[in-house]
């Protein structure tokens, strides 16, 4: 069985072993922990050109050596010889032969209390960084179960933050229909303001038109007044006047003739063959009761002349006042009001006094 060495040996003669500065208490210290090989590593056996001119020269070679499965250092020190022989550097096989055995022991055994104290250092790093793993690994779980919390209360947020958008905007709608409302009723107020000021507008007119009817009216009532106190006071004068009382007894005489006249003519058409000159005044009527039966016939024609008579012969009946007026006339003849309706003049009586009955 050939056993190759995985690293190249470079050999530097006459310089022992470095170690590392780095202590092995730090987190950070590289010490004990397994270095990954080199680019260079790989290609064993090739030459390295040199970095520096001036370093010493280093060789590159590769270590063989043939064991057997059941071959043991312990056992066969030729075997052990061998091994280290093979696994020893050159400058450490020189120092190992220099030195004595008790010197190869102390030296041996230095260096495992090294390896001793490295180890429990690595072992007590080693429970650090499990109890820092542990400590980590709670706290990520923590973290964890937190972010979950998280997770679940940002899900929650979202769905009150939905929520709310959903009632922002039914709110949204709720003011957009009150702001319509409000318009409307705004606009329908305003409607209401111009009718309620086109109707006070017109109210104010109807009210001036009304007083200036009642203005109107009541120039109208005075001059009424006025013109029936006018008006009375010409009938007064007229009446008080004796041309009344001439023209009175005139149209009484003319009257009583001319129904005389129309009496006359009346009973000439109706009774031809009667004379007048027979009648005398208060015959027949003693004995009018007697022969009430007897003369029926006879009255009823001498009834219908002494009406035709009476309308036609006009009565003057005096009126009980101080200028002792008379208050009617006959039939044909002008009355006492319209002669004072003619003695009025047209220009002190208006249009509106003409149509207004006279008091």
């Amino acid at each position: 069985m050939v056993l190759t060495c995985p690293a190249p040996i470079s050999q530097i003669p006459g310089r022992p072993p470095i170690r590392p500065k780095g202590s092995a208490s730090e987190p950070g210290s590289s010490q004990g922990a397994a270095r990954p090989p080199s680019p260079g590593a790989t290609r064993s056996g090739l030459p390295d050109p040199p970095e520096n001119e001036g370093q010493q020269e280093r060789r590159y070679y590769v270590v063989e050596w043939m064991v057997s499965k059941g071959d043991s250092a312990l056992e066969n020190i030729e075997t052990a010889r061998q091994l280290f022989r093979v696994a020893l550097l050159p400058a450490d096989k020189a120092k190992i032969q220099a030195m004595s055995l008790n010197q190869f022991l102390e030296s041996a055994r230095l260096s495992a209390v090294q390896h001793l104290h490295e180890v429990e250092t690595l072992i007590s790093l080693g429970a650090d960084y499990k109890e820092r793993a542990r400590r980590s690994s709670r706290a990520l779980d923590e973290a964890e179960r937190k972010l979950a919390e998280l997770e679940l209360h940002k899900k929650e947020l979202l769905l009150r933050v939905g929520a709310t958008e959903d009632e922002v905007k039914l709110l949204s709608m709720a003011l957009e229909e009150e702001k319509a409302a409000h318009t409307l009723a705004r606009s329908e107020l305003q409607a209401a303001e111009a009718r309620l000021a086109e109707a006070q507008s017109l109210l104010a007119v109807r009210e001036q038109r009304a007083k200036e009817a009642e203005q109107k009216a009541e120039r109208l009532e005075a001059q009424k007044k006025e013109a029936q106190e006018r008006a009375q006071n010409a009938v007064r004068l007229f009446r008080e006047s004796e041309e009344l009382q001439e023209l009175l007894e005139e149209e009484a005489v003319n009257g009583l003739i001319q129904g005389f006249n129309n009496f006359h003519n009346q009973l000439c058409q109706l009774c031809p063959n009667f004379d007048l000159n027979l009648l005398q005044p208060g015959a027949g009527v003693e004995g009018l009761g007697a022969k009430s039966d007897e003369t029926t016939g006879e009255a009823a024609p001498e009834a219908s002349a002494e009406e035709a008579a009476r309308g036609a012969t006009p009565e003057v009946a005096p009126e009980g006042t101080e200028g002792g007026e008379v208050g009617a006339t006959t039939e044909g003849g002008p009355t006492a009001e319209a002669i004072e309706v003619i003695k009025v003049e047209p220009g002190e009586i208006s249009a509106e006094d003409a149509t207004a009955p006279a008091s």
